[in-house]
């Protein structure tokens, strides 16, 4: 359902790359549902090109086997990045 909705609006304004429009749709998330007010600025570029994306070990892994090992990487990740639960 909402990757539909983003595709309306995708199409309305196709100049924007899927990684604003994605990270926007975040912001506006986190900010509707309460949360901070998040800086955003424009300007991510589309790439399928692998040397264009975070290297490995910067993202968190989908998967760690359990929902506690994953929870734990989850934290790890983001911890290091200023984030908390």
């Amino acid at each position: 359902f909402a990757v539909s909705k983003m595709e309306q609006v995708k199409s309305s304004f196709p100049q924007m790359s899927y990684a604003d429009l994605y990270t926007l749709v975040g912001k506006v998330a986190i900010e509707e549902l309460g949360g901070p007010e998040v800086p955003w600025k424009p300007g991510r570029v589309d790439s399928l090109d692998p040397r264009d994306v975070t290297p490995d070990g910067r993202l968190p892994e989908a998967d760690k086997g359990t929902p506690a090992d994953t929870a734990s990487h989850l934290r790890l990740v983001f911890n290091r990045m200023g984030f908390d639960d």
